[in-house]
């Protein structure tokens, strides 16, 4: 329910936290890899957000909505599931958004 509010502070926080980290002898554009521990974290969220989005869209046709409106509302969400992952991608390594995003 509060995802166009805490996706955006995910991707702060991330971006503070690996700006201390990335030298300052590197470009601004190096790309963080992240480590394991941090993985084993966002792996889970990721996997959290797609299955939120299906029972998003699914309690819709079970509930007396009308199946435009069950798709609306579950457009509206992805909306901003696809925002927090475009802006994954200038933070994150190319790998690891691929394996992300994969699974």
């Amino acid at each position: 329910a509060n995802m166009d509010f805490l996706l955006p502070l995910c991707i702060k926080s991330m971006v503070l936290r690996y700006s201390m980290e990335v030298s300052r002898s590197y470009p601004a554009t190096t790309k963080v890899l992240l480590d394991e521990g941090h993985l084993r974290v966002l792996e889970p969220f990721v996997e959290m957000l797609a299955r939120g989005l299906m029972g998003n869209a699914l309690a819709g046709l079970h509930s007396g909505e009308s199946l435009d409106e069950s798709l609306l509302r579950s457009l509206q969400s992805s909306g901003v599931v696809n925002d927090f992952f475009a802006s994954l991608v200038p933070i994150l390594h190319a790998e690891q958004m691929h394996s992300l995003i994969s699974k």
